[in-house]
């Protein structure tokens, strides 16, 4: 009996039992398996799962710059808008004042 104990014990040392698993992803995994893998079930679940935290560890640095971004742009849109100076042809300066009824600004020139 100590031997069957002894062969059980080494199986569940490197074997796995998934049960529930759809169809479609079993059908999908065994055709993985034969095609790149020869068949190999192992081998494919340790590649899909190093790929999976490749995956999550991508993910994550994408959402931190994308966090970094979108700080960035939220100091750029409540920042105030800075004058700068309009010039029309001859280098005079246009700077303008209030506006009318009708949205029209009256302009002021300067030399500069």
């Amino acid at each position: 009996m100590s031997k069957i104990n002894e062969i059980t014990k080494r199986l569940s040392e490197v074997s796995l039992t998934i049960s529930r698993v759809p169809l479609n992803t079993k059908r999908d995994f065994i055709s993985l398996a034969n095609a790149e893998f020869e068949g190999d079930y192992g081998m494919v679940l340790k590649v899909i799962f190093d790929q999976f935290i490749e995956y999550q560890n991508m993910k994550a640095l994408f959402f931190d710059k994308l966090e970094n971004i979108e700080n960035k742009l939220d100091v750029l849109m409540n920042k105030p808008e800075e004058k700068t100076p309009k010039f029309r042809r001859l280098g005079k300066r246009i700077e303008s004042e209030g506006g009318n009824k009708d949205g029209e600004f009256k302009q002021i020139f300067r030399k500069t």
